[in-house]
């Protein structure tokens, strides 16, 4: 190391040392909190008329139901408040209750009232003695609603038919009082007395009554306000004191509290204590002797607290606080420098972490800072990579290698790699060797005493080295120009796609033993099979990955975390369709850009490190998501666009299609639709729908929460709409509500067209008779003029016969008498050629005059005119020929052209079988296939030949070409030695 003797190290040194000293102290002083909870208000801007908070109710369906002080009820959705009914606008509400497939029940200071699930408003004061009193509690059990009024009257009322069953007076009760539920039981604090009531199949009965104090075997008088419930716990909080019993009053345990005043509420959320105070709301932690104070949330009371499985709900008198812990949570940062970290290494129950001049902070498990360590010399404070030795930790800087003493933490450079910037290092399987890649050396292989260094010219692609992945019997190495593999043999480049050549693998990590994930820059994720040298998948931002810009890859429990430049992905590879997990999904910070190495597996956590700082992700995190059941989607309205509102069907409590049938005429057939769900993490809630009997497959994935349908034809529908996504192993149980749209007779169209149109058809009927008489007469004379004129086309023929045979016959005379007068052998052949071109002439023209017959366009006699020609052919010698029909063929009609390129096609076939061929059997086979086709086949055992196509073979390419002309389809299969077989498929309506 290069030492300096000037005023500016020594300056340096003196800010050095101060600074180590304000670390210290600050790191031994503030006591950070790995938690941080969120907290969302609700208030007059989203919609409350009144902020005065006075009960707060869940329902089956997971929304948060609010009564306030004078504006009324509200639900809370997770980004919207929807108010109950109008008619309760501006009533003070005491209590609500919300009962399963009845509706809303609501105790004001004047009236008892029941709102159902169809949106009416029911008056229920009939049921209880209101008179100069008030309902101001209310609950539930399986087969009535318990109302208890400010003075002391407890009301059972069956909720199967809206009827008051039984009822008793408490009389000591001064109006102030609290009441707990216990199933079928009620704990009732009023004043300084204890009263436990049984409610029993529409009974109620006063079980015991005592003074608290004696009910908790306490020696000073306890006034109701002392008296919490959490859990199966109770409290009393007794000045600075808690008292915690169990269910059944018993087993006292005492804890010191911070806090003397009285507490408003009491509740146990997420590993905190949450008091409310006249002064505020604490969030304390319970030790074991006592409780401690870690943040205090509000500076004013919540006058009612509601616990659920992912909130706490705080109600005071400005409004509805929600409180929530995000599954991500941010890990506390040292005041200094970047908050992200370039590596994390454990040590026992220490995190050690090491970033951009921070050296190296020391968390405990639970994310609060223990301890630093930073070193003299800056360079050393950035922090690139760790490699776990034992005990002791190689720590790579910028300024060059150390070995830091885990228990002492002191530090020494390591002479043998002496100020090599090293990027990434890694142990041997066997422990034998250490890998180095460095910042430009190439690569570093220390074993025993010796170091080895391999650089270009011994084949790296680059001597900047990112990333390194130790295997069994070689080692992977990403650089800034591509892969390569190290083994005993030196250094193989691996050869992937062009476009990944000279790209920076910034991450390499073991997916089984044959496939690996090489994370590129800007390229992607490629999933490589070492065994068979082939890429088996390829991943961008294309195709479900939150960037193409890899910074690190780390396997953790069958599934590959990858940390981009927009954040954390999870990768699932239990089955082949390597879905994609965005940590942006469930927060915003788990989009943040990650760091080079900046990821730590811990047992049931995971550490990564963000340009937004460090955050902790539960290490299944899916599976937490879907622990508990998703909030169902609810239905809420279903009506017409067209229909006065009066008569819309709509609940805010949900619409069931199995309970009530929805009809609509036809002419309000434009549907609109409103669903919604409870929802209060930070997922992006999509919903995917389908109207059975419309819609062929479900929509794409949607944030809407209404759907319009314009314009249904008439019939019964069914919609269904489920949230989005689901995972895998859920259960997709859509809701679902049926409607119809109906069609009376005497409104549908076909029945205004028939009463419009029926004169039109009569007047029409008459004139169709009349054009009927013309047509036939038409018909008649054109049958006579056909007639007359296949008349003289016959007798032309016969003619052209006769007269082109007299002149062949001629010219055949001709060439004998030449013949018997003697030739030449130069004149032999010539004469021969002109008595063979008259002879097929004569025959040619034979079958064209036949083709022009009327009578002979259809394939029967097609087939007879083969026979006849094959009979001819064939007639001297040896070969067996069979012709065939499965039926009559007279009704395959073809045209005159279609006729003969037909049977020319034939002719031609069965020519070069005769002259080429040597078979022994010739088949011809005619299969018809009722009135649509026909298939002929001709066949034979000969020599064949090598089919190639229709080069060389003119009499084959006329055939081709008359089949194409005539639109058959044609097709011809021969090989050498094995025959020769011709297909012929005539389609009835093309050759008409």
């Amino acid at each position: 190391m290069e030492i300096q003797s000037n005023g500016v190290l020594q300056l340096s040194s003196l800010f050095t040392g101060l600074l180590n000293v304000f670390l210290i102290f600050f790191l031994n002083t503030v006591d950070s909190n790995a938690q941080n909870f969120e907290l969302n208000h609700i208030d007059y801007s989203y919609g409350l008329s009144n902020s005065q908070i006075s009960t707060i109710k869940p329902d089956q369906h997971g929304f948060i139901w609010i009564g306030t002080h004078g504006g009324g009820v509200y639900r809370w959705d997770g980004q919207n408040l929807t108010p109950l009914s109008d008619s309760l606008k501006y009533t003070f509400i005491s209590d609500i209750l919300p009962v399963k497939d009845q509706g809303m029940w609501v105790a004001s200071l004047n009236s008892l009232s029941l709102v159902t699930k169809e949106s009416e408003y029911k008056q229920m004061d009939s049921l209880v003695n209101l008179l100069d009193d008030a309902v101001v509690h209310l609950y539930e059990t399986e087969k009535s609603v318990i109302t208890f009024s400010k003075k002391g009257s407890i009301h059972s009322i069956i909720k199967s038919d809206l009827r008051p069953y039984d009822n008793i007076i408490l009389d000591s009760l001064d109006g102030v009082y609290r009441v707990f539920q216990a199933n079928n039981t009620f704990h009732v604090f009023a004043g300084y007395y204890y009263y436990q009531i049984q409610h029993n199949n529409g009974r109620l009965t006063i079980k015991e009554e005592m003074s608290i104090s004696e009910k908790f075997g306490i020696q000073r008088p306890v006034h109701c306000y002392s008296v919490h419930r959490e859990k199966s716990k109770w409290l009393v909080k007794i000045k600075n004191k808690v008292i915690f019993y169990d269910k059944n009053f018993f087993s006292p345990v005492e804890r010191n509290f911070p806090i003397e005043n009285h507490a408003y509420s009491i509740n146990y959320f997420k590993g905190y204590w949450w008091c409310s105070f006249l002064n505020g709301l604490y969030q304390l932690k319970l030790g074991e002797t006592d409780f401690k104070v870690i943040k205090k949330h509000l500076s004013f009371p919540g006058w009612s607290s509601l616990v659920t499985d992912k909130n706490l709900w705080i109600g005071g008198f400005n409004g509805l606080y929600e409180i929530s812990l995000p599954k991500i949570q941010p890990i506390a940062n040292p005041p200094f420098g970047t908050p992200g970290y370039f590596a994390f290494a454990r040590n026992e129950d220490e995190i050690w972490a090491g970033g951009v001049s921070t050296g190296i902070i020391i968390y405990d498990e639970m994310g609060y800072i223990k301890d630093s360590i930073r070193f003299d010399e800056n360079m050393y404070n950035e922090i690139r990579c760790f490699l776990d030795m034992g005990d002791e930790l190689l720590v790579s800087s910028w300024a060059g290698l150390l070995k830091v003493n885990k228990k002492t933490k002191k530090s020494i450079p390591v002479e043998y790699l002496n100020e090599k910037r090293i990027l990434s290092m890694a142990l041997s399987k066997d422990k034998s060797k250490i890998y180095f890649g460095s910042n430009g050396n190439g690569l570093f292989i220390k074993e025993e005493d010796s170091v080895f260094n391999y650089t270009e010219s011994d084949g790296l692609p680059s001597n900047r080295i990112w990333s390194l992945l130790p295997l069994e019997d070689q080692l992977v190495i990403g650089t800034e120009k591509g892969v390569a593999v190290y083994s005993r043999n030196g250094i193989t480049k691996l050869e992937l796609n062009k476009k990944f050549l000279d790209m920076p693998v910034t991450s390499i990590e073991k997916i089984d033993d044959d496939n690996i994930a090489i994370g590129f820059a800007q390229y992607g994720l490629v999933i490589y099979n070492l065994k068979s040298r082939e890429r088996e998948n390829y991943l961008t931002d294309k195709n479900g990955l939150s960037s193409s810009y890899i910074y690190f890859l780390k396997m953790i429990d069958e599934e590959l975390w990858v940390g981009s430049s927009l954040g954390i992905d999870i990768i699932n590879f239990r089955d082949t369709t390597y879905s994609v997990f965005q940590l942006r999904d469930v927060e915003k910070i788990g989009g943040a850009e990650t760091f080079l190495n900046g990821i730590i597996e811990l047992e049931e956590e995971v550490w990564v490190s963000t340009i937004a700082g460090t955050i902790s992700v539960p290490k299944h995190i899916k599976m937490k998501l879907n622990q508990s059941k998703p909030n169902p989607v609810v239905i809420e309205y279903l009506s017409s666009l067209t229909i006065d509102e009066s008569i819309y069907h709509k609940s805010i409590f949900g619409l069931s299609g199995k309970n009530k049938d929805l009809a609509f005429p036809y002419n309000h057939n434009s549907i609109k639709i409103i669903y919604n769900t409870a929802e209060f993490d930070k997922l992006d809630t999509r919903f995917v729908y389908q109207l059975d009997g419309y819609d062929p497959v479900p929509t794409e994935p949607t944030s809407y929460r209404t759907v319009v349908y314009k314009h249904l034809p008439p019939g019964e529908y069914t919609f269904k709409v489920w949230r989005y996504p689901l995972q895998s192993d859920e259960e997709i149980i859509p809701t679902e509500i049926d409607f119809k749209i109906t069609t009376p007779f005497y409104m549908t169209d076909l029945f205004r067209i028939i009463a419009l149109l029926a004169p039109v058809i009569i007047i029409i009927y008459f004139m169709w008779l009349k054009s009927k008489s013309n047509m036939h007469k038409a018909l008649e004379e054109n049958r006579i003029w056909q007639e007359a004129q296949d008349e003289l086309r016959k007798d032309m023929a016969i003619d052209f016969h006769d007269e082109m045979g007299n002149h062949l016959a001629k010219i055949i005379n001709f060439s004998g008498v030449l013949r018997m007068k003697g030739l030449s052998s130069d004149q032999i052949p010539v004469v021969n050629k002109i008595e063979r071109s008259a002879q097929e002439l004569f025959v040619s023209t034979k079958d064209l005059l036949w083709s022009l017959k009327k009578g002979n366009n259809n394939l029967e006699e097609i087939f007879f005119h083969i026979k006849d020609f094959s009979d001819r052919l064939y007639d001297r010698t040896n070969t067996n020929v069979r012709l065939n029909k499965n039926t009559d063929a007279s009704h395959i009609l073809l045209n005159p052209k279609a006729s003969r390129d037909l049977s020319l096609i034939i002719k031609e076939a069965l020519t070069n079988i005769y002259k080429h061929a040597e078979a022994e059997n010739i088949s011809f086979e005619v299969y018809i296939n009722g009135r649509e086709y026909a298939d002929i086949t001709i066949q034979d055992d000969g020599e064949g030949f090598n089919y190639h196509g229709l080069n060389g073979h003119n009499g084959l390419r006329n055939m081709q070409q008359r089949a194409a002309r005539s639109g058959f389809n044609f097709n011809i299969s021969s090989r050498k030695g094995q025959g020769t077989k011709i297909d012929i498929r005539i389609n009835k309506e093309s050759n008409v």
